[in-house]
């Protein structure tokens, strides 16, 4: 019994080869398959996270600037006002010599409408 294990355990372990290897080659391909595309899509989530915290991040930057933006303005329009109130003429230019405003005494001594 001894001596008929012994020559048939090269076809058993040929055969236990080629199941082994063929259970492998079909399930490590599914297994890196589906490992591949959990990679993929971690991918996915990770990079759509940072993207909501830039996104997000510069949004609230722009809101801010937006809000400093207005406030700024509100300040100029006061001052604008103030110098209207001003019986000297007042005028204010840019660096290229345009006229940018110009108060209400500006307008009584040199004519000028708004």
């Amino acid at each position: 019994m001894k001596g008929r294990f012994f020559k048939r355990a090269p076809l058993r372990i040929t055969f236990l080869y080629l199941l082994f290897g063929g259970f492998w080659i079909l399930f490590s391909n599914r297994f890196l398959e589906i490992l591949q595309i959990y990679k993929d899509w971690f991918f996915v989530i990770i990079t759509a996270f940072l993207l909501y915290g830039l996104l997000s991040k510069e949004s609230k930057a722009r809101s801010l600037l937006e809000k400093n933006l207005e406030r700024e303005r509100e300040v100029i329009k006061e001052q604008a006002e103030l110098l209207d109130w001003a019986t000297d003429a007042i005028i204010v230019e840019d660096l290229e010599d345009r006229i940018l405003f110009w108060n209400k005494g500006a307008e009584k001594i040199y004519g000028w409408k708004k």
